[in-house]
């Protein structure tokens, strides 16, 4: 069974890179630029829009750019997922929790009468329920890099702001805070690195290495358990059970047939938004469990 551990470093191999280099930022192109618009897709934020007045002048939502030094919040009368392939159920995540997405996207075109307009999403994420970004954090896409530095510690990752180009080197990512005990580590930060979830976060120096540490992580929908293996097995043998591992796509898979002990009769209690998973697992083939966001299953 993979440990859940919050702390993960990447092995290192390839092009060379100096200490200097870590945790800098290169000129961005983009700084003053790509600011949410009708030619732009950008990442944003959004809140509804509670004005009393005829639709769509009013109702709709305010959008803002993320990453951006000046709040400049754009009045929208509706969110279009033509473009986005997400399913209805998916655009009820995004609905149902306003406060907790990101939106990648743009400005439609100008309604006739009006003037106003739709924000067209071509890609939507959703964070984790219940945790909120600091007013001092960022948003990054973290991904792991081949790096041969000159002497230890060695960045293994970077991260790039949203809506910038800026490239940071950092050595860590440090999941341990997010979500209570009972977060599935091991999947989380699995989309943070490998599947283009957006971070939410400070990088912090920690002696030599700078470590990035989360303060919610919005995975891209469509998430789901899975695609799972499917397997026919033979029975354990007899006074035997059979335990189970967890993988990062949080397929429960088959491994050995144990000798079940004594297991404690504590069962965990998910936070509000969460849904308890649990497996037979271990040297006795006690539960396993871990607390999955309610919307990702």
């Amino acid at each position: 069974m993979r440990t859940l551990i919050g702390l993960f470093v990447v092995a290192l191999a390839g092009c060379g890179v100096s200490e200097s280099s870590v945790g800098s930022n290169e000129a961005d192109p983009f700084d003053d630029g790509a600011e949410l618009s009708a030619t732009s897709r950008t990442y944003v934020q959004l809140r509804r829009d509670m004005r009393k007045c005829i639709a769509p002048l009013c109702g709709g939502y305010w959008v803002h750019d993320v990453n951006r030094a000046n709040l400049n919040e754009v009045y929208v009368s509706a969110l279009d997922f033509s473009g986005s392939g997400l399913s209805e159920d998916d655009q009820g995540h995004v609905y149902e929790a306003l406060g907790e997405v990101v939106l990648r996207g743009k400005l439609g075109p100008k309604e006739a009468r009006f003037g106003t307009r739709p924000f067209i999403v071509t890609e939507a994420y959703r964070g984790l329920p219940g945790l909120a970004v600091g007013s001092a954090d960022a948003f990054f896409k973290v991904k792991a890099e081949s790096i041969t530095c000159i002497r230890a510690p060695c960045p293994s990752m970077s991260a790039i702001q949203v809506n910038h180009s800026a490239k940071t080197l950092f050595h860590a990512y440090d999941a341990a805070n997010l979500g209570g005990t009972r977060l599935d580590l091991s999947w989380l930060t699995t989309r943070a690195v490998e599947d283009g979830a957006i971070t939410a976060g400070t990088l912090v120096k920690k002696g030599d290495a700078l470590t990035l540490e989360p303060s919610n992580v919005f995975v891209r929908l469509p998430e789901r358990v899975g695609p799972c293996p499917q397997f026919k097995l033979a029975a354990c043998p007899s006074g035997q059970v059979r335990t189970y591992t967890r993988t990062v796509d949080r397929c429960v898979l088959p491994a050995a047939c144990i000798t079940p002990g004594f297991c404690a009769l504590f069962i965990p209690v998910c936070d509000e938004g969460y849904t308890l998973a649990s497996w037979p697992a271990g040297n006795f083939g006690c539960n396993a469990y871990a607390c999955d966001p309610t919307w990702s299953l």
